[in-house]
């Protein structure tokens, strides 16, 4: 019974030795016959790491990049900021709640700001009144509701909308929260 045992010990150590000798080399042959790439081989003569050049992919330039300095970069940072004076009233008022009614409400843009403004009221997702296009300098003191809004105070957003004065492209916007009154 223990010379069976003992065969059988020396009979596993034997396989897994064998085992762990050849184990390296089916690997080895396994990564060379492309095993990363579904185990086709690429065809004679070509490898399929190389590309071809392209001529037509650019221009390069001579010597070593020179990038900006930190001074640099800030002041073209500081060139591209907005820097805006918001006046507002932070409360319109309207005699009606008929669309088409002029109500109280001040919009300022300062002399000293580089962007045009135009001013919307918004209840929720619907805009019931929008000041006319302001230029630096110019202000309004009475806008007209766009909609009927009912009877009431309501809390709203006055967003004041800003554009390039050269293209008056659209550039961003900021929100307030104002009060609306309707009489009424």
């Amino acid at each position: 019974m223990r010379v069976r045992k003992k065969e059988g010990v020396k009979r596993r150590l034997l396989l897994l030795l064998l085992l762990l000798l050849f184990l390296p080399a089916l690997i080895w042959m396994g990564l060379r016959s492309g095993g990363g790439r579904g185990g086709e081989s690429p065809p004679t003569g070509s490898r399929p790491d190389t590309v071809a050049i392209d001529p037509d992919a650019g221009e390069a330039l001579e010597g070593a990049y020179v990038g900006k300095s930190r001074e640099e970069i800030l002041a073209e940072l500081e060139r591209r900021q907005l820097l805006v004076t918001d006046t507002l009233s932070s409360h319109a008022s309207f005699p009606s709640g008929d669309a088409g009614t002029l109500g109280e409400w001040m919009v300022e843009n300062i002399s000293g700001n580089e962007v045009i403004q135009q001013a919307e009221i918004r209840i929720g997702d619907r805009c019931v009144a929008r000041s006319a296009v302001l230029h630096p300098g110019q202000h309004v003191s009475q806008v007209r509701l766009l909609e009927n809004v009912p009877a009431g105070t309501h809390e709203a957003i006055a967003y004041l909308n800003y554009y390039t004065t050269d293209t008056q492209d659209y550039i961003s916007k900021a929100g307030f929260d104002i009060r609306l009154t309707v009489d009424g």
